[in-house]
């Protein structure tokens, strides 16, 4: 279960749940980075699941978008768009721009779909 505040992560545990802190996660990706960045994209399989880590640029084709109607695969969360040298922590209301770097958490097979999702015209 995707936990939102870390002080809930004993909770879901005591209840038998795997929890998944965003929080925690971004904490070990941010520490780890530096020395694992490939091209943008950092493999978190020692984090229990076949993840990615992936930035993209939007294309100035691209409309401006709220992130609830961007249409992302299940198994995807943005948890950053730097803007203009300003860094937004995104919710479904925010509104993704031509320009726009996002940072997003996926796992490995919804990773097509998500670049799709911030890159590709919506027909």
């Amino acid at each position: 279960a995707r936990v939102n505040d870390p002080r809930n992560e004993r909770t879901f545990e005591a209840l038998g749940i795997r929890p998944v802190s965003v929080t925690r996660l971004m904490s070990q990706i941010i520490a780890n980075t530096a020395e694992a960045a490939v091209d943008n994209r950092v493999v978190l399989g020692e984090l229990g699941g076949d993840l990615t880590v992936i930035e993209v640029t939007v294309p100035d084709q691209i409309p401006p978008r709220a992130v609830m109607d961007l249409g992302l695969p299940t198994g995807a969360v943005l948890v950053r768009i730097t803007r203009a040298g300003d860094v937004l922590v995104p919710r479904g209301d925010t509104v993704v721009q031509a320009g726009d770097r996002v940072l997003a958490v996926t796992a490995l097979d919804v990773e097509p779909g998500v670049k799709a999702a911030l890159c590709e015209v919506p027909g």
